[in-house]
Order: structure tokens, then sequence, then C-alpha cells
């Protein structure tokens, strides 16, 4: 859906994305046939895709699959803070391009911590984000 300026992908955008990335859409009974066939599909997709790290502004922490073994608020051993639901990658790295876990280690296992600390920081700021 890179093409904007076509109508059709207009009309697609408008009545059933809502200004939303195409993989976030999600499966309504009340939609027309072919677009809930496609957001099936696009939920068996999501679910194989993992996000690689790059400055990690484009992926959630608790509901993006970026560690490889789905969303993260799967898998937490504790609460998620109320002030952390909607974080994402790069407030977890700090200034000096180094992890910081501390807001969310509380919910993690020591196996996750572990898993998120052997991840490489790219140190371009260019690096996007990129679903693999």
């Amino acid at each position: 859906m890179h093409e904007q300026s076509l109508l059709w992908v207009r009309v697609i955008s408008t009545k059933y994305m809502k200004d939303s990335y195409i993989l976030d859409i999600t499966n309504n009974p009340s939609q027309w046939h072919a677009w809930r066939s496609i957001s099936k599909g696009i939920s068996s997709l999501r679910k194989g895709l993992v996000w690689k790290v790059g400055d990690g502004s484009s992926i959630k922490v608790w509901s993006d699959n970026w560690l490889g073994f789905g969303p993260l608020a799967d898998h937490i051993v504790g609460n998620i803070p109320e002030d952390d639901m909607n974080i994402i990658v790069a407030d977890l790295i700090d200034l000096n391009w180094n992890w910081n876990l501390s807001s969310i280690s509380p919910a993690l296992s020591l196996d996750i911590t572990t898993k998120i600390y052997s991840l490489p920081i790219p140190i371009l700021l260019s690096s996007i984000d990129i679903l693999t």
C-alpha cells in the first residue's frame, strides 16, 4: 500500500485500515468478505515476522515480536507497569547505546532479560527497524 496516490489504495486505507499500518489491522466480521480474508492472512503472516532492532523507534516492547518468540507480553512473570504499556524498544536504549531494562525488568524472567542484553544495538542513528 505504498502508492498512496492511487484511488483504490486511498479507499482501502480509509475504509479498512483507519490510517494504521497494514500489519496492525484486525479481523472484523462486519467487513467485506475479501478484506476479512486478507486480514486473516495478515494475522497468520504477523505470527511469523520478527523485528530486527535498529533504532527501536518502530517496535512496541510488549506487543511486537522482536525477540523471536512472540509478543513479550505473553511471556512476563510480573505485572507491566501502567506507565510502560506503550513503550517502544528505543525507550530501553540509553544515551550511551546500552540496554537499560530497569523499568521493565521486574516483569521479565532472567532468560528474557539475558536475551535482550545479548541483542546488539546498532550504533548508527540512521539504523531502521526491519521486519524479517
